[in-house]
Order: structure tokens, then C-alpha cells, then sequence
């Protein structure tokens, strides 16, 4: 009977969501002409992406290969500048830093920030091999090293914790220290649907159905929407950001995501010990409203991990899962202070 109510209890949830995405849907259909994003090539190595003049800025995207696909990156420069490197999660890109690359680089950083592989602009895979996290780590510190940085901070969010963790496990000499935001570290405390832990007809069918246009762009309001602590925040200019990923095929990246946690759990004890041998500085800065990853209960074991002091941790209360949406001006407030420390 547990199990009946746990599903009764998640599709009452995915139906509220959707219907909710149809209610929002309506607003973003008659926005349409305003806010469309588009991917322009300027050359064989450059992609604009942009969209109406509602964007903060525009986002010109450098390309880098790696095994034969590419990885598309932004690049920003301050003159001397410490570079940090900002890896985002899932289902979003590099867009989701739109709001904080402009006050780093005033800050007088160099801002390293990737589309992952199979995510935003970049290149994606038939091969489900090419998402595992190890690979993702390969193609981050393969693009670090084609840039020639030898020492850089790592911001990471969401997902990017997966990737990161094994970045920090083959070049941990490079780091220079560690900016932890609402990311996943310890799966007990993350709230997920019960079915979409393992391969089955159920994730694989939804997987393609969140595939299609419609779909996607539904599921792409209900998620941001959640994710954000001010329903305003989720404007049809900032959901555009986040649809590529979600369209089939570039939605096996958030199908393999939903399907290999036994995956990530069978690796994460063994890598959390050799991580307890680190020495980098930390400071973790989390949306007190997340309501997909418990911050009350995942902050302590971080900060015994990497031995963040008390005053290092700042816990958001008007922020919430997409806390870069919520409170950009803040993030690199804090950003910039643990820099210069």
C-alpha cells in the first residue's frame, strides 16, 4: 500500500504541475514574438545566442573539441584576473549565470562558463557513455587545460556535483578554492519521483513525451517555476534559456540523469572520503526555499567535508533552488568577498 500512495502522491503532484504549465503556457504563447531564443553561427567556432532586447546581455559562445565533439563555453575576460569556472546542473546550461557573469568580470575576474556536454549549445551523444560523470569531468578539465588556466575557483550547482567531484579527484592541485550552491551531494536529501530511479517503460516514455516542443516548454515553466522563490522570476525570456535540453533527442542527457542514481550512490561514500583529505577553501551559499534539494540537511556534512567555517555559509532566505535567478547581485557579493579573503 506504501508503494500505491507514493504514486498516487507523485501524480497528483505531475498533475498539478502541468496543468499549472498550461496555465503559464497560455502567457508564454502570447510573448512568443518577443522572446524567442535563437542559436545564430557567426562562424565555424562562434555561436551568438540571443534574444529579444529583454536579455540581460548577449552570450557568444567559444567552441572547444574534445574526442570530436564539441563543447560550446563563454569565455569573459578581466585583465589579471582570478578565473573562476561555473558549472551549472540539470535541465539548464551556461545561460543559467546570465545574471552574474557581468558583476564577476566588474569584479575583475576572468569567468570561465560551459554548456556541458549534451546541454544548451553544445554537442550531445546517442551513446548514454558519454554523460557519465567521469566524462564530464574529462571534458572540463581537458577545456581548463586547452585554455592553459593552471589555477581556478569551481562554482558548481545542481548536478554539477557529480561532475565536479571527479575534477576535484584527478587535479586537485589546480583549484584554488570552492563555491558549492544548491548542488547534489548526498542523494538521501534529494526529492525525486520514486519511478525514475531505474531503465523502465515509465521514465523512458516520459522522457521522450517532455521530449516534444510542447511539452518541454510546459515542463520547462513548471520546474523553473518551483525552482524559483518569485513565480514573477519565470518569464517566458528566462524559460527560453533552459528549453534546448529538453527536446528529444538532447533529452537523453536528463533521461540517463533520471535513471543511474544507483550509479552515482554505488561511487559517492568511496569519493567523499578521499575528498575528506582536501585542503581547498569553501564557501557554500544555498536558497533557504529549495524544495528539491533539503539545504538543512545536506549543509552539515558539506561543511565537514571541506571544512567550511561558520562564516562561510550563507543560507539564502529569498532564494530557492535556481538561486542565480533569485539573488544574482547577492551570489556575487559573496563571491567577491570569499575571493579576496
Amino acid at each position: 500500500m506504501s508503494i500505491i500512495k507514493k504514486w498516487v502522491k507523485w501524480f497528483l503532484i505531475f498533475l498539478g504541475i502541468l496543468l499549472w504549465g498550461l496555465r503559464l503556457f497560455e502567457t508564454f504563447i502570447t510573448d512568443m514574438n518577443l522572446s524567442e531564443a535563437v542559436g545564430t553561427k557567426i562562424d565555424s567556432e562562434r555561436i551568438e545566442y540571443k534574444a529579444s532586447t529583454r536579455m540581460e546581455h548577449l552570450w557568444y559562445l567559444e567552441t572547444f573539441e574534445y574526442e570530436d565533439k564539441k563543447t560550446r563555453y563563454l569565455d569573459r575576460w578581466a585583465r589579471d584576473g582570478k578565473t573562476i569556472l561555473l558549472v551549472h546542473g540539470t535541465p539548464t546550461n551556461s545561460r543559467l549565470r546570465r545574471k552574474i557573469v557581468p558583476g564577476l568580470i566588474e569584479g575583475w575576474y576572468r569567468v570561465i562558463v560551459p554548456d556541458a556536454f549534451g546541454f544548451g549549445m553544445s554537442d550531445y551523444s546517442e551513446n548514454h557513455e558519454d554523460y557519465i560523470a567521469e566524462k564530464q569531468a574529462e571534458r572540463l578539465i581537458a577545456l581548463m587545460e586547452y585554455l592553459e588556466i593552471e589555477s581556478y575557483a569551481i562554482s558548481w550547482h545542481d548536478q554539477g556535483s557529480l561532475w565536479v567531484r571527479n575534477v576535484l579527484m584527478e587535479t586537485p592541485e589546480k583549484i584554488s578554492h570552492l563555491i558549492i550552491q544548491n548542488s547534489i551531494w548526498y542523494l538521501p536529501w534529494f526529492h525525486h519521483p520514486p519511478g525514475f530511479w531505474k531503465k523502465n517503460p515509465i521514465s523512458s516514455f516520459v522522457s521522450r513525451w517532455m521530449g516534444t516542443k510542447m511539452m518541454g516548454r510546459i515542463f520547462a515553466y513548471a520546474a523553473m517555476g518551483w525552482g524559483v522563490a518569485d513565480i514573477r522570476t519565470a518569464t517566458p525570456t528566462m524559460i527560453n534559456w533552459y528549453l534546448k535540453p529538453l527536446f528529444w533527442p538532447r533529452s537523453k542527457t536528463y533521461y540517463h540523469f533520471i535513471t543511474h542514481f544507483d550509479e552515482f550512490k554505488s561511487k559517492m561514500d568511496d569519493r567523499h572520503k578521499k575528498l575528506e583529505n582536501l585542503s581547498i577553501p569553501t564557501t557554500i551559499i544555498r536558497g533557504a526555499k529549495d524544495h528539491i534539494l533539503v539545504g538543512e540537511e545536506q549543509i552539515p556534512p558539506l561543511a565537514k567535508i571541506f571544512k567550511v567555517a561558520e562564516e562561510d555559509i550563507h543560507l539564502e532566505e529569498n532564494a530557492a533552488h535556481f538561486l542565480q535567478e533569485d539573488i544574482p547581485e547577492k551570489i556575487v557579493e559573496v563571491i567577491d568577498n570569499f575571493m579576496k579573503k
